[in-house]
């Protein structure tokens, strides 16, 4: 818990490595992952310049915050990461793309903050199907 947790209002869940890899029956490498879930303050920013994500059929939020349960990410989560993600009071399920932040230098900002998280939230729109 962090002194931002009263404001927490997302969940990500990463499917972070675990283990060995394994090789599957046609040599495919595989690893072995384990679902955690990371309680987040998240809130919209400004979408940089070099953003990545392009589509008509997508709504791309960038977002920036601090973990609050718990106050840093599990190990294993690295730039590029994607999460399952959900924003409290809303049923859109949305795509974190995790990208790394600098930790402000001075004071112990993980213990009392919790961890600098910043990305963007994908969802996909989906108009229907041709049969």
């Amino acid at each position: 818990m962090t002194a931002l947790s009263v404001l927490e209002n997302a969940t990500l869940i990463f499917n972070v490595p675990v283990g060995e890899i394994i090789v599957g029956d046609y040599g495919e490498p595989t690893a072995q992952t384990e679902a955690k879930t990371v309680r987040c303050f998240l809130k919209q920013d400004r979408m940089p310049q070099n953003t990545p994500f392009v589509g008509g059929d997508q709504t791309v939020i960038y977002v920036k915050g601090h973990c609050t349960d718990p106050n840093v990410l599990p190990d294993g989560v690295r730039d590029g990461a994607i999460a399952k993600a959900t924003m409290d009071g809303s049923n859109t399920e949305y795509e974190f793309h995790f990208v790394p932040a600098i930790a402000s230098a001075g004071f112990d900002e993980n213990e009392i903050l919790g961890q600098k998280v910043q990305g963007y939230l994908i969802t996909t729109s989906t108009y229907g199907s041709s049969a």
